[in-house]
């Protein structure tokens, strides 16, 4: 019994040793309103890169002032995360667009939490209708 015990006490010690993702806190009021303010398409990034984006990243984007900053921002941010760099592709952001694109189709909003969990798992081994 003490045994059993004192593995689940290791167990558990060992599990506040892993290191969680850092979570992105959500937008503050200011920032919502900066983000109203944007064109479409780069309001539309913002919620389709919720969940990946930083803290830091999302103040430095809404400072921006001009749409050609944006764009090399947006290009910055997925060189960023591209993890096979010696390829002219980009593997990460195509896997996202693509499970995107799929959770959409199935869930219609990216703030859905199905939506989130599909965008950083990947699609379901089986799913049951």
């Amino acid at each position: 019994m003490k045994k059993a015990a004192a593995r689940l006490l290791l167990l558990f010690a060992f599990a506040l040793l892993i290191p969680l993702p850092a979570v992105a806190s959500p937008p503050t009021r200011e920032q919502k309103a900066a983000i109203a303010k944007l064109p479409a398409a780069y309001q539309a990034f913002l919620a389709e890169v919720e969940i990946l984006i930083t803290d830091e990243e999302r103040a430095a984007f809404l400072t921006l002032a001009k749409d050609y900053q944006r764009d090399a921002f947006i290009q910055q941010f997925w060189a960023v995360r591209d993890d096979v760099k010696r390829t002219a592709r980009n593997e990460l952001r195509e896997r996202w667009e693509s499970n995107l694109q799929q959770a959409k189709f199935l869930f219609g909003d990216v703030r859905d939490g199905r939506t989130r969990s599909l965008l950083l798992n990947g699609p379901p081994a089986e799913r049951l209708e």
